[in-house]
């Protein structure tokens, strides 16, 4: 057994986490193409998500694949019917930024800054999203939603680093695109958990 001590136990552990973050988002990927892509996405997201949230509480020895596996098959029907609303309002916002491209005038500054205030409202919610499904145990799917919203409304600083954080990553993907099968999606997860884990207490600490 390696000594986790020293420079040989950073090494080790670093390469511990290279491994697992890149095992996570090649389960990932094989678990989306296995429900098809479409309903597919949210349940395999939803287990990276539950995994990446008991490694940070400390929970790294667990076995990946059973629980992804299980919570794949426990919530691939809730998890897509938490995620396609999501999906539909932003294939309507796509829409309706097309449409306000096409107005000109006063007009135009209007909607535009109308549209501005629910991207941003969108934006918040998907950020949060997962992360409050997997840490919350709501029977009305709605509650999900705007506790997801109100979390991150409420925690401004929180939800700009992690839009920065996700930026970051995706300057490191750009650069070296070999890295995106292997840690984009595991990466960015493991990232968002940790922000909204940080919402999350100061919430808790807000109530008490």
């Amino acid at each position: 057994m390696i000594e986790r001590k020293g420079i040989l136990g950073i090494i080790y552990l670093t390469m511990e986490w290279i491994t697992r973050i890149a095992y996570l988002n090649i389960l990932w990927v094989l678990f989306t193409v296995l429900g098809l892509i479409v309903t597919g996405f949210a349940p395999a997201t939803t287990s990276m998500f539950t995994l990446t949230r008991k490694w940070l509480k400390g929970n790294t020895d667990d076995k990946i694949l059973p629980i992804f596996w299980n919570t794949y098959k426990r919530e691939f029907v809730k998890s897509n019917l938490l995620i396609w609303p999501l999906l539909i309002a932003g294939y309507i916002l796509y829409i309706d930024y097309q449409y306000i491209m096409l107005v000109d005038g006063q007009l135009f500054f209007v909607l535009l800054v109308v549209f501005v205030n629910i991207l941003i409202l969108y934006l918040i919610t998907i950020l949060y999203i997962f992360p409050t499904y997997v840490h919350f145990k709501f029977k009305n799917i709605f509650q999900y939603y705007k506790n997801a919203f109100i979390l991150g409304f409420s925690s401004p600083f929180i939800t700009f680093s992690m839009l920065i954080s996700l930026f970051i990553i995706g300057l490191v993907m750009e650069k070296i695109p070999g890295l995106i099968p292997f840690f984009l999606v595991a990466s960015s997860s493991l990232v968002l958990t940790w922000y909204a884990n940080l919402s999350f207490i100061k919430a808790e600490k807000r109530v008490n």
